[in-house]
């Protein structure tokens, strides 16, 4: 892809969406973008952040909105006809779980209400952001997607320093240098560790000053059990942690 100045903007300065003071953080790799228009897609996200103001972090729903009318599309999350984002599917399961709503958390109908109306909005309790400031097919290709890595992960550690969130689920990197950095200093065992059913470690825990760090695998190749248990142990190792 050719690079200019709008995608190197991008690339260094938008996180994602929702905004820094909330309680919740979960953070991903990158997003996704449509392999079949691939280029029109990046190009409007684009001009889609430069109308909003070229924010750090958006709220989802406007920026959905605005981003498929451009495509001249109905927006498939938060429209009429809307379906559950695969991905956000069990972070929003793990999230319900951590709040006490275990039943909700197994209804699509309930999950699909709180990514219509509550993930990554401005006024909402959930912070959704990426490592990545660009849409990718894969984090496996090489692109501008892998842009200003090392700025952004210092910038991330830096704000979750400053605003103290319960938690940050940290998911779907297979390269654990960005989770080395964002847990620099953190206590590295505060006794949990989730085992999946074929006894590999799916998620992992740390404390970094007040906030709960967890690792977890990433939600498209899981199952929904592991991310109930990441609720569990979400709510009961935020309960335990020094308040700020």
């Amino acid at each position: 892809m050719e690079m200019n100045d709008d995608l190197r903007d991008m690339a260094l300065n938008r996180y994602g969406y929702g905004c820094w003071e909330a309680p919740y953080w979960f953070l991903g790799v990158e997003e996704g973008v449509d392999s079949k228009r691939e280029s029109v897609d990046r190009r409007e996200r684009i001009a889609t952040w430069r109308e909003l103001g070229s924010l750090e972090l958006d709220d989802c729903r406007e920026f959905h909105d605005r981003l498929y009318d451009r495509l001249k599309t109905g927006n498939p999350l938060h429209g009429e006809g809307a379906k559950l984002q695969r991905t956000w599917s069990n972070l929003i399961r793990a999230l319900m779980v951590f709040e006490g709503r275990s039943k909700d958390s197994e209804d699509d109908g309930c999950r699909l209400k709180y990514q219509k109306e509550k993930w990554g909005c401005r006024t909402s309790e959930t912070c959704v952001i990426e490592f990545s400031g660009l849409a990718a097919r894969s984090s496996k290709e090489e692109g501008p997607h892998t842009l200003n890595r090392a700025e952004r992960i210092e910038f991330i550690r830096d704000k979750i320093c400053a605003h103290h969130p319960q938690f940050v689920a940290v998911y779907g990197t297979s390269d654990r240098e960005p989770w080395r950095k964002i847990s620099e200093g953190a206590h590295p065992e505060i006794g949990a560790r989730i085992i999946d059913k074929n006894g590999r470690t799916f998620a992992e825990f740390k404390l970094l000053g007040h906030t709960v760090l967890a690792l977890a695998h990433h939600p498209l190749y899981t199952a929904p059990e592991n991310w109930k248990k990441l609720g569990t142990t979400l709510r009961r190792l935020v309960d335990e942690a020094p308040q700020a």
